[in-house]
């Protein structure tokens, strides 16, 4: 349910055990306007996670990942309370953004999937894997790519 000052809520994702779901507050244009918040789905409760942040994932390694303005931030994060706890750290720059989201998402093991380069509008980027040295293999061209996409080639 919306609350006042808000637009709408978006990129939905349920946490492990199925009781909890993360989502983004939209109140208008830009990551200063958007919010990561938790539902509890059992008690209705909402907690507020992140101010000025969207698209968010829930890592294996207990972090919160977020985008703010095309800079992927990671957070320490408990499903079972519904906390976050530290302080966020950038752990990527320069993914593209569409709307306010990001283009990435996680596998299971934590393996990043993102597109990278400027946000203009619908061009092309190159999506490749990119090592812990920051060497990237090239895939292939793409403009963005949907969730059931990123999380199957992150899977891979």
């Amino acid at each position: 349910m919306l609350e006042e000052g808000e637009i709408a809520h978006r990129w939905p994702h349920i946490l492990p055990g199925g009781q909890s779901v993360l989502f983004t507050v939209v109140k208008g244009q830009g990551s200063e306007n958007m919010d990561i918040a938790a539902l509890n789905l059992d008690s209705g409760e909402r907690t507020l996670l992140v101010t000025g942040g969207s698209n968010r994932h829930y890592g294996p390694t207990g972090h919160l990942i977020y985008s703010v303005d095309g800079t992927l931030w990671a957070v320490g994060f408990h499903p079972d309370r519904l906390a976050v706890s530290g302080n966020p750290v950038p752990v990527l720059e320069g993914a593209v953004t569409r709307s306010g989201a990001a283009q990435f998402c996680l596998s299971n093991d934590g393996t990043l999937v993102y597109v990278g380069g400027a946000d203009v509008g619908m061009t092309q980027s190159e999506l490749g894997w990119v090592d812990r040295e920051g060497q990237m293999t090239p895939l292939m061209q793409v403009a963005s790519i949907s969730s059931p996409t990123c999380r199957r080639m992150a899977d891979r």
